[in-house]
């Protein structure tokens, strides 16, 4: 998932990140925040999972990639990019000690707000949420 549509800051503190892969190197998985190598994902799958990719899904014959896409960042997406966002610091919050001890409490603060998981629809619903660009950047 290289794509700069998923590079999308959900507050002026918070990184902007972003999940790089290369499919020719399983040694290859990074997530960036703001361009830069934070993390390696050690367990593509736990990724996945914490964005929502089930083995339903998978039995389905949707690619990850292609699940990430369509939920997030496509036209029409069932949620928003800021959502893929909240995802990312959420696995980055329960997987990554440093990114706790740099974010956590903002984390708390900020992300603690989403409703993306009982919201079933495309981000038009999300207006209302805390997270949504617009309290950010008014």
């Amino acid at each position: 998932m290289n794509d700069s549509n998923s590079h999308f800051a959900c507050s002026k503190e918070l990184p902007a990140l972003q999940y790089v892969t290369n499919i020719h190197s399983k040694n290859f998985r990074h997530i960036l925040a703001d361009g830069v190598p934070i993390y390696d994902v050690p367990n593509e799958v736990e990724l996945y999972s914490a964005l929502g990719y089930t083995k339903q899904i998978n039995a389905e014959g949707v690619l990850p990639e292609e699940y990430v896409w369509r939920m997030y960042t496509a036209d029409n997406a069932k949620h928003s990019k800021l959502c893929l966002q909240v995802k990312l610091f959420s696995y980055l919050y329960n997987k990554s000690d440093s990114f706790k001890s740099k974010y956590g409490n903002l984390y708390r603060e900020v992300v603690g707000g989403c409703l993306s998981d009982k919201i079933d629809n495309h981000e038009d619903q999300c207006i209302e949420c805390p997270l949504h660009p617009l309290f950010f950047y008014e």
